[in-house]
C-alpha cells in the first residue's frame, strides 16, 4: 500500500470564471518579482494555452470573499494574461 502525503493547497483555481486551462499543465515557470512584492509565473498546457498569473501575498485574514483562498493561506493568484498559441500556426 502506498501512503500519499496529505497536501493542503493555499489557493485553488477551480471555479474561477475565465479560467483558461482545461488540459494538463506541462510547464510552470517563474517570470519576475517586483519591489511591491508581486511575483509572476507563467503556465503552458498541453494544447498551447499560455497564461501569466500575478501572485500576491495576503496581508490580512481570509474573508468570505476570498473563496479560492484556503484558511491560513498566505498567497492568492490573479490571472493577468492568457492566449492560445495554436491560433498563430
Amino acid at each position: 500500500m502506498i501512503d500519499y502525503p496529505i497536501t493542503n493547497y493555499t489557493y485553488m483555481c477551480d471555479g474561477l470564471s475565465g479560467y483558461p486551462h482545461f488540459n494538463r499543465i506541462k510547464k510552470l515557470i517563474f517570470i519576475s518579482k517586483s519591489a511591491s512584492g508581486i511575483s509572476q509565473i507563467g503556465c503552458l498546457d498541453e494544447y498551447g494555452v499560455i497564461s501569466i498569473w500575478n501572485i500576491v501575498e495576503v496581508s490580512s485574514n481570509v474573508t468570505d470573499y476570498e473563496l479560492n483562498l484556503c484558511l491560513g493561506g498566505k498567497f492568492k493568484m490573479a490571472l493577468s494574461y492568457t492566449d492560445n498559441l495554436t491560433k498563430y500556426i
